[in-house]
């Protein structure tokens, strides 16, 4: 099987689970040199944390004046004594496990957008998370909003062998792109055995991967037989994969095997443990720009109470203490983490003390330069659509912030036509 430039680059951050990352020498091939990055964001960073299911936005950010709160949730409602009140004129506070949380806010370091989704939002997790990892609801875009932005704005000018960096051995799609060369922290023993030479493994899993969008089954690649010129040889795939992929195995292997003493305490949870790894990326200066976490288990169906209770300590504990570790080491200022998940919930509870698939919920975003405070509107408990709440804030709005006002490039070049900015940068 012969293997064209054309699919090489279109593989890009597919090769393995790792992800591989695409060389100068083949990025000259596919596009020009995106613009620089404004000097003054050059060592931003920006950590995405998902809340993998659809976390219940009504009770994590609790609007506990509006009068159909209760009646909607009559075993679930927090009571006002027990929350943690954000801004008693509106009568909304944060689900009593968010101690970490109301101190951020306290201390303006936390931004809150109420209401956030998007028009006609889809209830599958599959297709609602498709839709938050690519920036859009249309189906003819396929990259990540993430990974376009690398390509487009910061893969020119990114020296580090480890750019972007998630904790899990499944590339989030929000990465997604031909260039952009999403790396796992824990899958790299998976990817880079120690009895095979990294350059075999990434040839092998190159071919695998290719023959396996083989749709005939032949050997024959999807794409069509490529020009001779454009065919690579061994050599050059193994130039423009393999050292690379050593150089960042490398430094990650290096960082796991010696690990710093954080200057917080965190919890025990596994995305706790991927928070404190990223700290330690962030404060040794590997010059990664972007990183994800996830937590699972917010799809709340049945006997959601004392779970979600459990999920929000988890969420609100572990980035508390990740900027808390990052301030004493003066590095708080140029991170940001940004927190969603895939839906919300309906209003009502169910028949089992829990909830159903929704729409609208809640963002966060945390750091050392963010503009803390409530931002949108809380949606109306009584005003549903279908009984689920109206989106106030298009969460597009919060990315095309993100791009502009922290990572220093054109929101349009990465969300074309989107014109909706906040103000918590």
């Amino acid at each position: 099987m012969i293997i064209s430039r054309r699919e090489f680059l279109s593989s890009g951050a597919t090769v393995v689970a790792a992800g591989a990352t695409v060389p100068a020498m083949l990025m000259n091939l596919a596009a020009a040199r995106a613009a620089e990055n404004d000097k003054s964001t050059k060592d931003r960073v920006l950590v995405v944390f998902e809340l993998n299911g659809g976390n219940d936005g009504i009770n994590t950010l609790v609007p506990y004046k509006d009068p159909a709160y209760p009646t909607m949730r009559p075993t679930l409602a927090i009571a006002e004594k027990d929350l943690h009140v954000l801004d008693p004129a509106t009568g909304v506070g944060l689900h009593p496990s968010m101690t970490g949380f109301a101190d951020l806010f306290k201390n303006k370091q936390l931004a809150v957008v109420q209401g956030a989704g998007y028009p006609q939002a889809n209830r599958s997790h599959f297709r609602s998370m498709e839709i938050w990892h690519r920036g859009t609801p249309e189906n003819t875009v396929t990259t990540g909003w993430l990974g376009r932005y690398y390509e487009k704005s910061a893969a020119a000018d990114n020296k580090s062998v480890v750019p972007i960096i998630h904790y899990g051995k499944n590339r989030p799609e929000l990465f997604k792109s031909g260039k952009a060369p999403a790396m796992s922290v824990n899958a790299i023993d998976d990817f880079y055995p120690m009895n095979q030479k990294p350059e075999s493994v990434a040839i092998s899993t190159l071919y695998k991967n290719l023959k396996g969008a083989d749709p005939m089954g032949n050997g024959q690649s999807a794409m069509g037989n490529p020009k001779p010129e454009d065919v690579l040889s061994p050599t050059e795939i193994v130039q423009a994969t393999g050292m690379d992929i050593v150089k960042g195995t490398e430094v990650i292997k290096k960082l796991l095997k010696n690990p710093r003493t954080p200057k917080a305490e965190y919890p025990t949870d596994r995305s706790s443990a991927g928070l404190k790894v990223f700290a330690q990326m962030i404060v040794e200066n590997v010059g990664t720009k972007l990183f994800y976490v996830s937590l699972g288990g917010f799809d709340t169906h049945a006997r959601q109470a004392d779970n979600h209770a459990n999920l929000m300590a988890q969420v609100s504990s572990s980035i508390s203490a990740f900027l808390a570790d990052l301030k004493a080491e003066n590095k708080d200022k140029d991170v940001m983490v940004m927190v969603f998940s895939e839906f919300g919930r309906r209003t009502k509870e169910n028949g089992s003390a829990g909830t159903d698939h929704g729409a609208a919920s809640v963002m966060f975003f945390a750091g050392g330069s963010v503009k803390g405070g409530l931002y949108g509107a809380y949606p109306s408990l009584s005003d549903l659509d279908d009984g689920d709440l109206k989106y106030k804030v298009d969460f597009r709005d919060c990315y095309a912030t993100i791009l502009e006002h922290w990572l220093g490039t054109s929101a349009d070049r990465i969300l074309p036509n989107h014109k909706g900015r906040l103000d918590f940068v």
